[in-house]
Parts: structure tokens; C-alpha cells; sequence
């Protein structure tokens, strides 16, 4: 589990958002990568456009969960994809105390000491290991997928 870990760290650390980073290292290994595949998951990044809300890491493992077990046709079965999804919310919420950007970073993505702050201690303190903690769990998730 580590090593796509360390894949969605390399991506995260290059200079790719927490959600696109979090769906890319995902999608490979499930082999679901695709042309729009990060594009897809640009605008959940900084807690959903900067907006101080969902955790973009959050957001990419979810649409990567889509990727691994949502369904393809409206009479499709939904619920395993929405069971494995508020799993994965409840794990960072005991793990972290919340799924929210701003309460995890205490940073408004909007200003601009918020970006220095961010790059100075919040991305390898807080983010990186969050982006890890829920790659790590949405692997262990897929593995009992069934």
C-alpha cells in the first residue's frame, strides 16, 4: 500500500493539488487512469475551489472509489460504492477530527499568507500525511472490496 502512497505523494509534491494527486496515483493502480484523469478532480482541491470546505484528498479518493466500484447504468447497484465512501469519511474523521479543509489546515486558501503557510509547514505537515493516511485506506478498502 505504501508504494501508491508514495506515487500520490511524488504527484503531490510535483505540483499537483491533494485531489488530483490522491485520484491519479488511485486510478493507476486500479487501472482506471484515463485522459481526464486529473482534470477531473482540479476544482476539489484547496477544500473545493479554495472555498474552505471538503478536503480535496477526500474528494479525489471519492471519485476514485466511483472509478473502482460506481456504477455504470442508472439500475446499477450504488450501494457497496456508497458504503465504501462513508467509510472512507469516517476514517479521516476519527483519524483527522474532520473531512473540512480549513478546520484541517486552519488555513483560507484565498490569501495570500495562507499560501506561504501552506508551503512553509502545512503541506508536509499536515497535508502530505493526510493525502497518504487515505490512499493507504481507500487501498485497504479496495482489497475487501469483494
Amino acid at each position: 500500500m505504501s508504494e501508491i502512497a508514495d506515487l500520490a505523494q511524488k504527484y503531490f509534491d510535483g505540483g499537483f493539488n491533494c485531489a488530483e494527486s490522491t485520484l491519479i496515483a488511485l486510478a493507476i493502480h486500479f487501472e482506471k487512469a484515463a485522459p481526464n484523469i486529473p482534470s477531473i478532480a482540479t476544482a476539489f482541491g484547496g477544500g473545493m475551489a479554495r472555498t474552505r470546505n471538503v478536503c480535496g484528498a477526500v474528494s479525489g479518493a471519492l471519485i476514485a472509489l466511483g472509478l473502482l466500484c460506481g456504477r455504470s447504468h442508472s439500475g446499477d447497484d450504488k450501494e457497496r460504492c456508497y458504503a465504501l465512501a462513508a467509510e472512507l469519511i469516517q476514517a479521516v474523521q476519527s483519524h483527522c477530527g474532520s473531512t473540512n479543509c480549513f478546520d484541517l489546515t486552519g488555513l483560507d486558501f484565498t490569501l495570500p499568507d495562507s499560501q506561504q503557510a501552506y508551503k512553509d509547514k502545512v503541506h508536509g505537515e499536515v497535508c502530505v500525511p493526510l493525502v497518504r493516511f487515505i490512499v493507504d485506506r481507500v487501498m485497504e478498502m479496495a482489497g475487501r472490496k469483494g
